[in-house]
């Protein structure tokens, strides 16, 4: 085998090498998320939306725990069926599963109002909401 190919298949394995060792499993800091959705940008930034908490986590490039980064307040929360970052638009793109705040858990299926929520990918400001028309409905990613 000629040097330079000997040489060309190390640097590949090397280069992968570093690159699975710069991989981490991402954790959830919180209980009871039950992630619907994960996406994540080419930086390594990843985001998890929740079936059943009013929230959205992220864990940052070389972070290992995901935490609480966009929560849902107010008199409508929700749950995210899910979430998308578009890095060319620097959105992040969440369905959301919109129910009052004094009820625990997201309604059933038959019974879900939803809506597509925009939210800035870099510090998660709520940009826009546009419910779905209908009675019952559902987005989802």
């Amino acid at each position: 085998m000629p040097k330079t190919a000997i040489m060309t298949a190390g640097l590949v394995a090397l280069v992968t090498a570093a690159a699975l060792a710069a991989l981490a499993d991402v954790t959830l800091s919180e209980p009871n998320i039950f992630p619907e959705s994960i996406t994540s940008t080419a930086d390594g930034t990843v985001y998890v939306g929740s079936l059943v908490q009013p929230f959205i986590s992220r864990a940052l490039p070389g972070e290992t725990m995901a935490k609480p980064w966009i929560r849902f307040t107010g008199d409508q929360i929700g749950s995210t069926l899910g979430v998308l970052a578009d890095s060319a638009s620097k959105i992040l793109w969440a369905c959301v599963v919109e129910h009052p705040a004094n009820t625990p858990q997201p309604p059933a299926p038959n019974a879900r109002h939803t809506s597509l929520r925009s939210f800035d990918l870099a510090t998660g400001a709520f940009q826009h909401r546009w419910p779905l028309p209908g009675e019952f409905n559902g987005c989802n990613d």
